[in-house]
């Protein structure tokens, strides 16, 4: 899933569909960003956007920051902990901000990713946050 997330963002970002989850996973693997149980470190999240021109900041975020950043275009990845998403541990992707509802692109669930969330539902699921934007 972390790998997923960041193929979403890096591809959006720098409108190139050639970032795919398999080229990003492998660059995670590379890198060493993978563990023995093929999990994404944290660390992959903050500093794997600089291979594709991405700046990030990692923070708690307030909902009203959320809803700014989101608005001027800026995903979030959030590392999530048992709640809707998983039962263990997940990355999803924060993409819209709306009325106090957020978009979430989620990789394991299109159910999941096709409903609107309340920010409030699931910010205390939320264990990180990394916001994105172009260099």
């Amino acid at each position: 899933c972390g790998p997923t997330c960041m193929a979403m963002v890096a591809s959006g970002l720098n409108q190139d569909p050639s970032i795919t989850p398999d080229k990003v996973a492998a660059y995670g693997t590379e890198h060493g960003y993978v563990d023995e149980d093929n999990n994404t470190y944290w660390a992959f999240m903050k500093e794997a956007g600089k291979n594709w021109n991405l700046s990030c900041y990692e923070g708690n975020l307030t909902e009203e920051q959320v809803s700014r950043e989101l608005v001027a275009g800026h995903p979030i990845i959030c590392s999530v902990g048992p709640g809707d998403f998983t039962k263990i541990g997940h990355f999803i992707v924060l993409t819209g901000y709306e009325n106090g509802s957020v978009t979430v692109n989620d990789p394991f669930s299109q159910e999941n990713s096709d409903k609107s969330w309340k920010f409030t539902q699931i910010q205390d699921q939320i264990k990180a946050m990394w916001v994105y934007s172009k260099k």
